[in-house]
């Protein structure tokens, strides 16, 4: 009997349906990025605006937006490697942002709490 984790079917998910990153230059240095915003309690935020910033490895600085789906989650198939600062702000929650890293061919998890 095969056994699938909740916690990887759900990333599966998040890869599929994740906007592509074409425009940021898709090469092999680049890795996937899925995050979550949420309040201050813990509960996720649906339909947030995320905005990265930050500068690859390669010296580029670019600045990409997206949108949490309903259950408050995000996510790039191909980001490329680099340094970043994601954040987000909704009217009556707050606003929160958070540093992480992108390595080539890794996975890069990103948790957005606003307060």
């Amino acid at each position: 009997m095969r056994k699938v984790s909740i916690f990887g079917a759900v990333i599966g998910l998040m890869l599929t349906l994740a906007p592509d990153t074409q425009a940021l230059g898709h090469d092999t240095r680049a890795g996937a990025v899925v995050g979550i915003v949420t309040t201050a309690t813990g509960r996720p935020v649906p339909d947030a605006v995320v905005i990265v910033h930050g500068t690859t490895i390669a010296g580029r600085t670019i600045t990409v937006r997206t949108q949490t789906n309903a259950e408050g989650k995000f996510g790039w198939r191909h980001f490329p490697a680099g340094r970043y600062v994601a954040g987000s702000s909704v009217d009556r929650l707050g606003a929160g942002r958070t540093q992480f890293g992108v390595r080539p061919g890794h996975l890069s998890r990103v948790h957005i709490v606003l307060q």
